[in-house]
């Protein structure tokens, strides 16, 4: 090593040369060699080190600053005052706590005294390595630390005071849940809970319903953490006026499990708040087993709300002790109860629940019949199978459909006749349940009308053409479909096949789906009740269109549909609705239908003469999508309110909407993509 090399650590350490470990502590050149130093110093133990360990403590290296603690922690005693002086700061703070905390028992008394400084960080900082240390001699002073100004400082005591664990914390920190600070009553609920004394139950069971929802999620943890004590003052808690305080009092009743809550929580099934009941409902399939014999007894409480909540409970839970209890709740009085029953029969998968479920496919409520239908199409037994049959028949579509479905899931063959009838319906879904059912029961569709009807219903219309002839009538019928992709694609396939219709109602029916309305006026009386069918369809052009058409027929039968299609939410089509009644020869009269005829003719005034009849059509008319239309509508409004023939009962409708009318009118659109429909008409008092 050369003259001017780096110091020698391991030579001065072996002098024990103090002085020259320090100097080489700040050596630049080579960090290991400022660490090995530190590392000298730890072992030499001497004091003359502590404050240059200390300012080695804000140096960049990691390294360094842990072997500068290390070193610090090797001295000992002397090292603590200058390191609660450094607590202070911002920089090496945390270092000086985990030093001090190592050091232990000699920093204790040090650490108490610096809980009544002047620094706060200092305070803040003692209090913490006080916790982390452990020493009961803390206690005391850190009670007081709890009573003290500063919000930060009593947060930090109630901290330690949860580390050190000792039990005369208790009622101090009781108090502290009381504190001002929403920091502080988190902090004490907390370590109430870590330290388990039962005097603490009662307590945080106030906390529950006071401010702040950090507090409320600390006390119901707390609870939680103490346990049994706690069992007894919660199902108190379930009848508290607070509806929070009931509602995480059955949360934590869930946590801790404890049998003694099961029929209190079965009362509460019945509380007032949507919140509480969804709580304990879910707290009740969580405890599982010893609740299920209290939850078929619910089953036959006079509250039907309870009734319900036990039912989807007990599905949840899947016992087969509830089957023989939900078969009888299948004839409660109570449709939902009926209905939930049929679908926890279902999740239960019990064989008993069969007779039961298609004794309820005859059930008055629709939606029973069908909940019935698809547990027994889960179910798989075949002596629902003619019952379903009959299911199959009925005149709910929901019931139809999962009738159909349910057959197909049986997958026995008396269902294949009955559903290829169901691929005739007029209805898609309940076509498309049929024929996916039919493909479930592996059927296949024949070369024959079957075989069309199968292909329709898959909506391969070009399948179906391929067929010939046989597939005329079904294309014909498929033509009145209320979905227009049916209609096109029916009348495409029929192109295909060389078919030219008539002059009859098909005719009709063809040239609606070609989209010709004029052609298919042209046939007569025979269209008149097809084109009002083309009436309420979906596209506007076509409703429009159909409009024109029956103006050209003349016919006085679509006079009462065109006097419903006045009231179209769109202008256009009120414009060809009045356009066509106008050829019809159709007189307005001086009621509500007359107010829609003049707002189809935009002839606002003469509409407001008709008086307060027209009060709410002409309300309607401000929100339309046409601005003109609007605001014509807003100014025979305001006059009207002015004029002192109308009634007040009028005059209150027309100033309900004042802010709409004056509200100035904005091109532009809001966050939620919406247009400003506002106005801008003067509404003077």
């Amino acid at each position: 090593m050369g003259l001017f090399g780096p110091p020698n650590v391991e030579k001065m350490k072996s002098k024990k040369d103090v002085k020259g470990l320090i100097k080489a502590l700040s050596y630049q050149k080579d960090l290991e060699v400022r660490k090995a130093a530190a590392d000298a110093l730890a072992a030499i133990g001497d004091t003359r080190a502590v404050e240059p360990l200390i300012t080695a403590l804000f140096y960049d290296y990691l390294e360094l600053r842990k072997a500068a603690a290390n070193a610090l922690v090797a001295i000992g005693e002397p090292s603590v005052d200058p390191l609660i002086t450094a607590l202070s700061d911002k920089y090496i703070g945390k270092a000086a706590v985990e030093a001090l905390v190592a050091i232990g028992e000699p920093a204790v008394d040090p650490l108490i005294t610096a809980l009544k400084g002047k620094s706060l960080k200092v305070r803040k900082a003692a209090a913490e390595a006080l916790g982390m240390i452990g020493d009961v001699r803390a206690v005391d002073p850190l009670i007081t630390a709890l009573k003290g100004k500063s919000f930060e400082l009593r947060k930090a005591a109630a901290e330690a005071l949860g580390m050190i664990g000792d039990v005369r914390a208790v009622d101090p920190l009781i108090a502290a849940l009381k504190d001002d600070d929403e920091d502080v009553r988190e902090v004490a609920a907390k370590v109430l809970g870590q330290l388990g004394d039962v005097r603490a139950v009662d307590p945080l069971i106030t906390a529950l319903k006071g401010k702040g929802l950090k507090v409320r999620k600390a006390a119901a943890e707390a609870l939680a953490a103490i346990g049994e004590p706690a069992v007894v003052p919660l199902i108190a808690a379930l009848k508290d006026d607070d509806e929070d305080v009931r509602e995480v009092a059955a949360k934590v009743l869930g946590q801790l499990g404890d049998v003694r809550a099961v029929d209190p929580l079965i009362t509460a099934l019945k509380d007032k708040s949507w919140k509480v009941r969804k709580a304990v409902a879910e707290v009740l399939a969580a405890m599982g087993e010893p609740a299920v014999v209290p939850l078929i007894a619910a089953l036959k409480v006079d509250d039907k709300d309870v009734r319900e909540v036990a039912a989807k409970v007990l599905g949840q839970l899947c016992d087969v002790r509830a089957v023989d209890p939900l078969i009888a709740a299948l004839k409660d009085n109570d449709w939902k109860v009926r209905r939930i029953a049929a679908e926890v029969l279902g999740k239960i998968g019990d064989v008993r629940a069969v007779e039961p479920l298609i004794a309820a496919l005859k059930d008055d409520d629709k939606d029973v019949r069908e909940v019935a239908a698809k547990v027994l199409g889960q179910l798989g037994d075949v002596r629902a199978v003619d019952p379903l049959i009959t299911a199959l028949k009925g005149k709910s579509l929901k019931v139809c459909k999962a009738a159909a479905e349910a057959l197909g899931m049986i997958s026995d063959d008396r269902a294949v006749d009955p559903l290829i009838t169901a691929l005739r319906s007029e209805e898609f879904y309940m076509r498309e349940a049929a024929v996916d059912a039919l493909d479930k029961l592996g059927w296949k569709p024949n070369a024959g009308e079957n075989g069309v009807w199968y292909w329709i219903a898959k909506q391969k219309f070009k399948k179906a053409a391929t067929l010939g002839s046989v597939a005329v009538d079904p294309l014909i019928t498929a033509l009145r479909s209320e979905e227009f992709y049916m209609r096109e694609a029916a009348v495409d396939a029929l192109d295909s096949l060389g078919w030219k219709p008539d002059a009859g109602e098909n005719g009709v029916w063809y040239w609606i789906a070609k989209q010709k309305f004029k052609k298919a006026a042209t046939l007569g009386s025979v269209a008149v009740d097809p084109l009002i069918n083309a009436l309420e369809d979906d596209d506007l052009g076509m409703r429009k269109a159909a409009a024109d058409a029956l103006a050209a027929i003349g016919d006085t039968r679509a006079v009462d549909p065109l006097i419903t299609a006045l009231r179209s939410e769109e202008f256009y089509m009120r414009e060809a609705a009045v356009d066509a009644l106008d050829s019809l020869g159709w007189k307005t009269d001086a009621g509500e239908n007359g107010v829609w005829y003049w707002i189809a003719k935009k002839k606002f005034k003469k509409a407001a003469t008709l008086g307060s009849v027209a009060v709410d059509p002409l309300i309607i008319m401000l929100g339309e999508k046409e601005r003109d239309v609007r605001k014509a509508a807003a100014k025979v409004l305001v006059k009207m309110y002015q004029e002192e023939t109308f009634d007040e009962t009028s005059k209150r409708s027309i100033l309900a909407v004042r802010d709409t009318i004056v509200k100035s009118h904005s091109d532009t659109m809001d966050s939620c993509g919406h247009m400003d429909l506002g106005i801008g008409v003067d509404f003077p008092l």
